[in-house]
């Protein structure tokens, strides 16, 4: 009997400790990908910076982070002052998904050579 009573506790103690490890997977896995999707972000912005475009505009498109694709939202706006833009990326999981990455990056105006 001594010993049915320890398999049960052993038993539970086993069911326990695989469902907290389940969860620490998942959390690593929503991780992974929030890292991504804000590198991804991170690289669309410098994107941007380099190609040298200046205005309002916005951009929707799929990239690739980590071997997994992503999907940004971009928007330039004005500000205030007229020699600087403003820009936000959004990254997701997929076109429909809540963000996984914000970004805010700011825009001199490009440099006549």
């Amino acid at each position: 009997m001594e010993i049915l009573v320890a398999l049960a506790i052993l038993t539970i103690a086993i069911l326990a400790a695989l469902r907290n490890s389940g969860g620490l997977i998942d959390n690593s896995a929503y991780l992974w990908d929030k890292s991504m999707a804000h590198w991804a972000a991170m690289n669309k912005a410098a994107e941007i910076r380099l190609a040298g475009r200046w205005g309002t505009w916005s951009d929707t498109g799929k990239v690739v982070q980590g071997g997994r694709d992503f999907f940004y939202q971009l928007t330039v706006t004005k500000t205030e002052d007229g020699e600087i833009n403003r820009g936000t990326v959004e990254v997701a999981a997929t076109a429909e998904a809540a963000p996984l990455a914000h970004l805010v990056f700011f825009l001199p105006r490009p440099q006549k050579l």
